[in-house]
């Protein structure tokens, strides 16, 4: 399948965009591809279009919301990101992508899954649903109060604060944190189990975001 398209690339880099126009090229595809930082870079087209869309871009704006907007234009998008925010990715899910592929895919995967988009079939890589579903599973291990401590500490908040805030000792919060990152290394999520790898970790299973 090789019908003409124009696609968007949103995203941070216009690298990505100079790769996917090289690559899809070379495949022999005559879609048409441009850059944008953001919806406000966008020249509309009034061809066939579909969007490429990273997750996280430095302006800020929230994937739900572009994803709206480009749904509301009845444009498809396909995530393409290095996949380091669960969270963002549930929330394109639920926003209505068409696929997620990670940037670390073959560009043979980006290409399926836009051949796929463009005959309005979803497409979803079953490492991406499975690293999911055992995160999803791993945060029901955390308790209430676990979980309250574990996004205070992660986000920076030293464990006395925790404890001022959470109305704790701070030797129960100390043990809260111990008993979580036990949970984390059995779960294989944690390996160094310093406050960065922590940050990490909560990020993964979708309680923080990290940023590096």
């Amino acid at each position: 399948m090789s019908t003409d398209c124009h696609i968007i690339v949103i995203d941070d880099h216009e690298i990505i965009a100079t790769g996917c126009r090289g690559e899809f090229a070379k495949a022999g595809l005559p879609w048409t591809v441009t850059w944008a930082r953001n919806l406000s870079d966008i020249d509309w087209p009034e061809a066939r279009t579909l969007a490429i869309l990273d997750l996280r871009l430095n302006d800020g704006s929230q994937p739900a919301e572009i994803i709206a907007e480009l749904s509301r234009r009845s444009i498809p998008v396909v995530v393409y990101t290095s996949g380091e925010d669960p969270k963002r990715i549930r929330e394109a899910i639920a926003a209505g992508v068409m696929a997620i592929v990670n940037k670390t895919a073959p560009i043979e995967e980006l290409i399926e899954a836009i051949e796929a988009a463009l005959e309005d079939e979803p497409s979803a890589s079953i490492d991406w649903a499975r690293a999911l579903d055992v995160e999803e599973d791993f945060v029901k291990q955390l308790t209430h109060r676990e979980i309250e401590v574990i996004t205070l500490y992660a986000n920076g908040v030293q464990a006395d604060r925790v404890a001022r805030i959470l109305g704790l000792s701070k030797n129960t919060v100390t043990h809260y944190i111990a008993q979580i990152k036990s949970k984390f290394h059995a779960a294989g999520l944690l390996t160094d189990g310093d406050r960065v790898d922590l940050s990490k970790a909560t990020a993964r299973i979708g309680l923080t975001s990290y940023y590096e």
